[in-house]
């Protein structure tokens, strides 16, 4: 990581103020006093009065080092002379004091508009401040303020804090500089600090672990140190993190709790982890996870990084917030942009927009996270993060910027489909295309509302089922005439073989085929791999013809049939048909017939031959005598052989 931008916080004590009698002083002197500039053309004669020098408080006492000190006057050029664009004018600083921001500051006339940008070499002339006009149109009689903040350097004892313009002094103050607090010293207790950087470069933070604090902290298996930026409340404007800023360090403190900026120890990066979140080039908070062993005895720690405004603009007034917790104690800092002289932007060149979000129609989860895109010609998109109900902010962009927002990306909520978006607010023009644009009027921040309509998904279901019927001719196939059954009950089993929940979230249950021999089960999940199984219970008496015999949507199943994959809503397997026929009945058996023994005649009887008919054929036997045993059989048989005879027939 590069070197961190952090600022040294200024240690003051509660002495730090300037006399009131001093103030009256300067301004019984000064009064309203005409001072003639050089002769060089571009340097302007200038009037000053209202003077005033004053501190923390208006109570005579001592000023500390490094107290600041805030100068106000009011200027006018003489009647009838004329103020051109790069005419100068020059504020010498007493020697005792130095420009707290080395940044230029715009100075405003009675009405509020920039006339002049007044530019501070702190490194090559840190005692003289040059204003230089740049009003478009040559200004007659002009009238104005200044007003500049600077700090107090240690040069303990009487100073003069004389201030000249044009090298003739007008403001003849005097002071009495202590000797001040002796070094910085760590806080009694956990903290969080922040302060924006006097030449509005970045805004740095610091967690403070202070060393009467470690002690507990080693007691700790695990310590968990959390900060997130306050980027959703009206009241503070959007920031993030600079990553390359972040740095977690320590400082050997004294007895007394002192210790010196410049002697910070880097903290092991491999005893602690460190999670950013948010986007990676702009995080909004981190996460970091150490080990109570880390914190030593005799050290004050401290986690430190800067952050920038979303747009890189710093204006006065504007609010800066950060929320932490170190160990599961809360901590928190808020950082106010600071005029340095006479203002660190002009905020009617810059306009930003807020914008909440709320969603009608079906609820959906607080947490639910949307997000927005803003564009604007000549800068790179910006994506905002809001939650249902929640905020976001837009950041800085300059007067007269038209700026495109939508909605992308739009969250994946089970049980919801998204309907319609708008975007509201004053000036919002719909451009039919998912965008909407608005130009803001400077120095104001828009204010806008994103909805989005929620509605219950239907979700994706589908169906399987046919038909149960008598086979009649025992071919496997549904033909004309075959009657369907009716009654027959059929089970529903998943690809696992377990009962099916059915989209409405019921279990499926068995069902019964209707007077026309049809079934349905209806409503169930998309189905991407596997298919449903219907079984069937055969009808009493009844037994599954032959399966596959044709195509899927006209031939039979067996007691199971599976369906095709059913991977799209509305997909339907609807050839799962059973036929069913008769169970035959087994053939009785044939009643075996004895005969009866005949007693044989001692004289032959006369056979009288009747006349001669057609005979049947005859394979492998004596005709005359097959017939005659035929006869006598069926003479000693009598009734039996009759009965036999029928029931063969009958069979």
């Amino acid at each position: 990581m590069s070197a961190p931008r952090v600022r040294q916080p200024t240690t003051t004590s509660a002495r730090r103020r300037v006399a009131a009698a001093l103030t009256a002083a300067a301004a019984a002197l000064i009064g309203s006093v005409a001072i003639a500039g050089p002769a060089a053309a571009a340097d302007v004669s200038i009037a000053v009065s209202n003077a005033t020098l004053r501190g923390s408080s208006d109570d005579v006492g001592e000023l500390d080092p490094g107290e600041w000190l805030r100068f106000d006057a009011d200027l006018a050029t003489p009647p009838g002379s004329i103020v051109r664009a790069g005419d100068t004018f020059s504020v010498t600083l007493p020697a005792a004091l130095r420009l707290v921001s080395a940044a230029p500051f715009t100075m405003t006339d009675t009405a509020g508009a920039a006339v002049a940008t007044c530019v501070y070499q702190a490194d090559t002339d840190p005692q003289n401040l040059v204003c230089t006009f740049t009003n478009a149109e040559p200004i007659q009689d002009w009238a104005g303020k200044i007003w500049f903040t600077a700090a107090v350097e240690n040069q303990p004892g009487e100073v003069d804090l004389t201030f000249k313009v044009n090298d003739t002094v007008i403001v003849p103050f005097t002071g009495t500089i202590g000797t001040g607090p002796t070094g910085p010293s760590e806080p009694d207790d956990f903290d969080k600090g922040s302060g924006i950087h006097t030449s509005y470069e970045y805004i740095s933070w610091g967690l403070s672990i202070p060393s009467s604090r470690t002690a507990e902290l080693r007691g700790l298996a695990t310590v968990t140190i959390s900060d997130d930026l306050v980027n959703d409340d009206p009241e503070f404007k959007p920031h993030a993190i600079d990553p390359d800023s972040f740095r977690f360090v320590r400082y050997a403190v004294d007895a007394g709790g002192g210790f010196a900026w410049g002697t910070a120890q880097e903290v092991d990066p491999s005893l602690f982890t460190v999670g950013f979140r948010g986007p990676a080039t702009a995080p909004t908070g981190f996460t970091i996870s150490t080990t109570g062993s880390i914190f030593e005895a005799g050290y004050y720690y401290r986690v430190e990084y800067t952050t920038d405004p979303i747009g890189g603009v710093y204006i006065p007034g504007d609010k800066y917030k950060n929320d932490a917790e170190i160990a599961g104690n809360a901590v928190t800092s808020t950082s106010t942009v600071m005029a340095y002289g006479g203002g660190a932007g002009d905020g009617s060149r810059y306009v930003d927009f807020s914008i909440t979000k709320q969603v009608t129609g079906e609820a959906v989860p607080d947490d639910t996270t949307f997000t927005v895109e803003v564009t604007a010609p000549g800068h790179d998109p910006r994506t905002l993060t809001v939650v249902n109900g929640g905020l976001a902010q837009s950041g800085y962009y300059p007067v007269g910027t038209t700026l495109t927002v939508s909605e992308v990306d739009l969250p994946a909520v089970p049980g919801i489909t998204w309907g319609e978006v708008t975007v509201a607010g004053d000036g919002v023009v719909d451009n039919g295309d998912g965008t909407w644009s608005l130009t803001p009027a400077g120095g104001t921040t828009a204010v806008l509302t994103l909805t989005n309509v929620a509605r219950a998904a239907v979700p994706a279901k589908v169906s399987v089922g046919d038909y149960v019927w008598f086979d009649t001719n025992r071919d496997g196939v549904q033909d004309a005439g075959e009657r369907p059954i009716p009654g027959v009950t059929l089970t529903l089993t998943g690809p696992d073989g377990k009962p099916v929940t059915d989209v409405n979230g019921v279990l499926v249950p068995p069902t019964t085929t209707d007077a026309g021999g049809k079934y349905l089960f209806a409503n169930l999940p998309v189905l991407a791999v596997g298919g449903y199984t219907v079984t069937v219970t055969p009808p009493a008496g009844y037994v599954a013809t032959t399966p596959g015999t044709t195509t899927r949507d006209a031939d039979s199943s067996t007691s199971s049939a599976t369906s095709l994959s059913l991977p799209n809503d509305g997909d339907s397997d609807l050839t799962l048909d059973f036929g069913f026929v008769a169970l035959e009945a087994s053939p009785s058996p044939t009643a075996t017939v004895t005969p009866t023994a005949t007693a044989t005649p001692s004289v032959a009887p006369t056979v009288t031959h009747p006349p001669t008919r057609p005979t049947l054929p005859t394979t492998g036997a004596d005709g005359a005598r097959l017939g005659l045993a035929v006869a006598g059989g069926l003479v000693l048989a009598g009734t039996g052989a009759l009965l036999v005879r029928r029931r063969r027939v009958q069979d």
